[in-house]
């Protein structure tokens, strides 16, 4: 599920919003986990930012009581503020930053991004976002949306990698 909140990030020109990203699985498969993220409504690119405290919230499919779970939600929901400052920043960096074809080509491909899904990102980057880091990014979380849910979710933590670096 993603929560978005309805007020922008403070970057101009960009239709950005904070939000919750909460992964869980019914049958016990995976972790609950609560993670910061970014939501761009103009494209429906999400950008979960899993590092620097992004992770607000994990815990196993095991025994734990209402006391002890809604005390861990409420801690790590104070950090959001921090990530909210932290993000904006973040963004303001990388839209001016510039990031060579050899650094882009070595992310897609640890990515494991194919040839065609790469050459995607990077038409993207020429024809809507800029040759950028943010453009790059932005790239990589507009073609993550044509791939399964589990993909774009590790596509869209990479870009979040990418963007706190």
């Amino acid at each position: 599920m993603r929560l978005a909140h309805n007020e922008h990030l403070k970057v101009d020109g960009e239709d950005l919003f904070p939000a919750l990203f909460i992964d869980s699985s019914d049958v016990g498969r995976n972790t609950l986990v609560i993670t910061f993220g970014i939501y761009k409504f103009i494209c429906t690119n999400g950008l979960v930012i899993g590092k620097c405290g992004g992770t607000l919230y994990r815990q196993r499919h095991i025994g734990i009581d209402p006391e002890e779970f809604e005390y861990g939600i409420a801690a790590g929901l104070k950090n959001i503020p921090m990530l909210i400052e932290n993000a904006e920043e973040w963004v303001k960096k990388a839209i001016s930053e510039k990031i060579s074809m050899e650094s882009m080509l070595a992310h897609l491909k640890a990515m494991d991004m194919g040839k065609k899904d790469s050459d995607k990102v990077i038409d993207l980057m020429k024809t809507r976002y800029g040759m950028s880091k943010w453009g790059f990014i932005n790239g990589i979380t507009e073609v993550a949306q044509q791939f399964t849910l589990d993909k774009r979710e590790e596509l869209e933590a990479a870009a979040g990698r990418l963007l706190a670096a």
